[in-house]
């Protein structure tokens, strides 16, 4: 009876010893992501997809550690601190912000910690460094498409941009498509604080623009100018990226973004195949849709691939992410040489009858 006590013991110890290694051995992965604040829509949508994810590819094989970097360079580089000196975490993804990946790069990058950006869009961040691929087109793609669009149907056009990395550079972006002043243009910008754009709403109004472009950082602020500009009964084209069409727009203010020009990225049911149609519908049972940009799921969900594959592949994570094919929710894509996504494209679209309509 003893010897059979004992046995018990030693065997319920073996398995303890077990659960435990078998707990320890979770590889961590780092999540900097807005959370709070007027941008957290994107934020939110990103931890969600990354939690599906690491249930449907890797059968819950990581632990994520979740922090919110509130969309801004003074909180995303304590984040990149911990993560790197104190956690000495050697992988990191998500990013909603472009400022939070230009702020932290170069910390990622000299500590040699593989960083995957799945949302974050600053055309700077192509030159970000070896360690450091996006699943999401670069804004210069973005800006161009827009600048095309709109230079064939408008000859002055004017601009409020936010004075944030994101739209700063997607306004540096669409200007240099102008080169050759093809179109009059005539910008200004706004703080990030700023809640009253009446000032300069009346100035572009004054100055007969044929079409405003809103370049703000969040849906909010995109917004808030908008119905500023309909309170004092301006009727113009309004441009956009992106925003224009997301769940959060159209769910509050369908009627104030009708006929709105936007580029955006294809809406899931043209970009998704039909296994990444039903493991889209699978989210959205379990977690309710997205409150952006639908597409984020696509964006986050290939991120999370990618960076499973690279740590499952045995080789060193990055060469392989360089030399990769993948084929996922969206189809067969692949990283370029400066870690860009290459097989996602941007669309035009305009609001009618208070959906997204592909127009080219």
């Amino acid at each position: 009876m003893r010897k059979i006590a004992i046995i018990l013991q030693i065997s319920l110890l073996l398995f303890f010893t077990f659960s435990f290694s078998n707990a320890e051995e979770k590889i961590r992965i780092g999540v900097s992501t807005v959370l709070t604040g007027d941008a957290a829509t994107y934020g939110i949508d990103i931890k969600n997809v990354l939690q599906f994810a690491n249930d449907k590819i890797a059968n819950g094989k990581y632990e994520l550690i979740f922090e919110d970097d509130r969309c801004t360079g003074k909180d995303s580089v304590a984040i990149a601190h911990r993560f790197v000196n104190v956690l000495n975490l050697k992988y990191v993804i998500g990013f909603a912000c472009s400022s939070t990946v230009l702020s932290t790069a170069n910390i990622y990058e000299k500590a040699g910690v593989l960083t995957m950006i799945t949302v974050a869009s600053a055309a700077e961040i192509a030159n970000a460094g070896d360690y450091i691929f996006r699943t999401w087109p670069s804004d210069d793609k973005a800006a161009l498409k827009l600048y095309e669009e709109a230079a064939s149907k408008f000859k002055k056009i004017g601009i409020i941009s936010e004075e944030t990395d994101y739209a700063q550079a997607f306004l540096n972006s669409f200007l240099s498509a102008n080169n050759d002043k093809k179109i009059e243009i005539i910008n200004d910008n706004y703080l990030p604080e700023t809640n009253d754009f009446r000032t300069l709403i009346l100035k572009m109004k004054n100055e007969n623009v044929d079409a405003l472009f809103i370049n703000s950082q969040s849906e909010a602020s995109f917004l808030n100018v908008l119905q500023q500009v309909k309170s004092v009964a301006w009727e113009v084209q309004i441009l956009s990226a992106y925003w224009s069409g997301t769940s959060a727009v159209l769910g509050k203010a369908a009627g104030l973004v009708e006929n709105n020009i936007f580029v955006d990225l294809p809406s899931p049911e043209e970009a998704l195949t039909e296994e990444g149609k039903k493991l889209f519908a699978e989210f959205k049972d379990k977690y309710g849709g997205l409150k952006s940009v639908d597409l984020i799921f696509g964006t986050a969900f290939e991120a999370f691939r990618a960076l499973h594959m690279a740590i499952e592949s045995g080789q060193e994570t990055r060469k392989f992410l360089y030399q990769q094919k993948f084929n996922g929710v969206f189809g067969n894509w692949n990283f370029d040489e400066n870690g860009e996504i290459k097989g996602l494209n941007f669309l035009m679209k305009e609001i009618k009858d208070g959906k997204p309509t592909r127009i080219s």
